[in-house]
């Protein structure tokens, strides 16, 4: 089991992987089952997102949730647990073994804006471009990305007073990376969509606009190449009510 919240001994998280085998659907094979534990200090909680297998190498991001008390507990005590304050996206971790070992250079953070993009949000008026990010499918091993790169897309906001929880958002941004384990942990390494052209690193966060804008109507965000068409198919989560 897992327990992605902060559990009082320690304020840790425990997020799941497994590796799944086989082409029939009804007849898989679930292996390397296990748990990943990080802290989630000062945040509140801290949740898997993207994930991507590469020549060898699985990516698995994890990023943060507050509440508006920023308090440990529950739905009893008033308020949302960890669900209603969307916070940074904190990284990659790595595995080069189809998760029997983990690479996590964040296994604790030691401010807000302890992440692979600065970002922060302290307080319920602070917001994130690059909440809950997922990566884009461009088919097995990347084989459909136009530059070789991955590329992930997350669901932020700029208003200071839009909702902007781990379902809700308006706006979705895009950024890209090569896909190794180093280029992923070097903030110089990823560019982000300024609108009209890519910029790098703390400036290109700073300067990224989004590729879509819904003003209180977006949510956890995902974009798939379909070669046979040409296009690319984005499915936006929107919640009906906060």
């Amino acid at each position: 089991s897992t327990s992605s919240g902060c559990a009082p001994d320690g304020c840790l998280s425990t997020t799941g992987f497994a590796t799944v085998l086989g082409d029939d659907p009804r007849a898989l094979n679930v292996t390397r089952v296990g748990t990943f534990a990080s802290g989630v200090d000062p945040y509140r909680g801290r949740y898997p997102c993207g994930s991507l297998i590469h020549n060898g190498t699985w990516f698995y991001g994890t990023y943060l949730l507050d509440n508006e008390n920023h308090e440990v507990g529950s739905n009893a005590a008033g308020y949302c647990e960890d669900w209603c304050v969307q916070g940074p996206f904190v990284g990659f971790r790595t595995s080069t073994d189809l998760g029997e070992t983990w690479d996590e250079p964040r296994v604790n953070m030691t401010s807000w804006s302890d992440n692979i993009f600065g970002e922060a949000a302290p307080d319920n008026h602070t917001k994130v471009k690059f909440g809950a990010p997922h990566v884009v499918d461009f088919g097995r091993e990347l084989e459909h990305s136009p530059d070789g790169k991955l590329y992930i897309v997350g669901h932020g906001a700029s208003s200071p007073y839009s909702p902007h929880s781990w379902m809700q958002g308006s706006e979705v941004y895009l950024a890209r990376c090569a896909p190794t384990a180093a280029a992923v942990r070097d903030l110089g390494a990823w560019e982000f969509w300024t609108g009209s052209a890519w910029a790098a690193g703390a400036a290109g966060v700073a300067a990224a606009r989004p590729i879509v804008s819904w003003a209180n109507r977006t949510g956890v965000v995902t974009a798939t190449w379909l070669p046979a068409v040409g296009r690319f198919l984005m499915a936006v989560s929107t919640p009906t009510f906060s």
